[in-house]
This record gives C-alpha cells, sequence and structure tokens, in this order.
C-alpha cells in the first residue's frame, strides 16, 4: 500500500487471493464486485 501526497491510499498488490473465515472460502474480488455492483459505492478494495 502507498500513499499519495494528497492523502488518496492506492493498493499496490494483494497478499492472498483466498482468505478463509470460520471455514468458508472468501475471494476478495467476488465481494469487491458486489459491493462495486452498489450505487452509492464508487470503488472498493477487499484486504486482510
Amino acid at each position: 500500500m502507498r500513499q499519495a501526497p494528497d492523502g488518496a491510499l492506492y493498493i499496490v498488490a494483494r497478499s492472498k487471493e483466498l482468505i478463509i473465515r470460520s471455514g468458508f472460502n472468501v475471494y476478495p474480488a467476488e465481494v469487491e464486485n458486489v459491493l462495486n455492483s452498489h450505487p452509492d459505492v464508487l470503488q472498493s478494495a477487499v484486504i486482510e
């Protein structure tokens, strides 16, 4: 992650493409797609 001079945060790379929580496989890209499909969300990023 890096921070621009204007304060914006940028995710440079994702360390995991699969997160296991309580026995469930969670794919960050799928969660982002659902979040980004909401009309009030401009952009999202799922990180662990």
